[in-house]
């Protein structure tokens, strides 16, 4: 709500600003027509301008669409992460006409609202971590489970990161054992924007359990045949 608040303001601010030039434009043309200034060339002539006005602003208008659909139906808001088509970033600005992203370079991404088709929000409500690790195919699993189990338990008891996650992590189970080795995932579910902070601290608790239990990641096995000589 606190996110949502400032952009909404903002909108509607841009709405009543569009909505109030609107009714004026029109008032000074009523106001023309009572005083008789307005002759049949002119109204021609306005009539005219304003057919080419709606033939160039059909795009302005998709986009002024766009945007009030994105406010609502609650898509995103300033503060949020997101990921719209192929692009990805913190949302800066929700215009009526525009929505501006801000990449992890530093770039600023502006994308006409009329032209966003699927958005992906990183941080609506709350996130998630969505870990998985390949250990090698030797090692015994129930042991990697359960160590991963245990350093994801004492940063969750951890009073410093305690906050940012919301509920006991949970242990998913094997996804797949390859060549490669044995893929074991990992969900933690946090607050909305912290998934990153609290799934590197994750994963440096991880790699300093392993080493002391002396668990080895996979590797891709592979096998050497030598041919006899012809």
């Amino acid at each position: 709500l606190r996110l949502r608040a400032p952009t909404l303001s903002r909108a509607l601010k841009g709405w009543v600003n569009v909505g109030i030039y609107t009714i004026l434009g029109m008032v000074i043309i009523y106001q023309l027509h009572e005083l008789g200034a307005v002759t049949q060339a002119v109204a021609i002539l306005l009539g005219f301008l304003s057919f080419a006005l709606s033939l160039a602003s059909q795009n302005l208008l998709k986009d002024l669409i766009g945007g009030f659909l994105i406010l609502v139906e609650d898509q995103y808001a300033v503060g949020d992460v997101v990921v719209i088509d192929d692009q990805g970033g913190l949302v800066e600005e929700v215009g009526l006409r525009v929505t501006k992203l801000r990449n992890l370079d530093g770039e600023l991404i502006t994308i006409p609202n009329g032209s966003i088709g699927m958005v992906r929000n990183l941080s609506s409500n709350w996130s998630r971590v969505n870990y998985a690790i390949e250990v090698a195919v030797s090692e015994d699993a129930d042991r990697v489970m359960a160590i991963m189990n245990e350093v994801a338990r004492e940063l969750h008891a951890d009073p410093a990161w305690r906050e940012l996650i919301l509920e006991m992590p949970e242990i998913l189970g094997i996804d797949a054992i390859t060549h490669h080795g044995v893929l074991i995932r990992m969900l933690i579910r946090t607050l909305p924007l912290q998934q990153w902070a609290v799934g590197r601290e994750y994963r440096r608790r991880l790699k300093i359990a392993f080493d002391t239990a002396g668990i080895s990641v996979g590797v891709p096995r592979l096998t050497l045949q030598q041919l006899p000589p012809q």
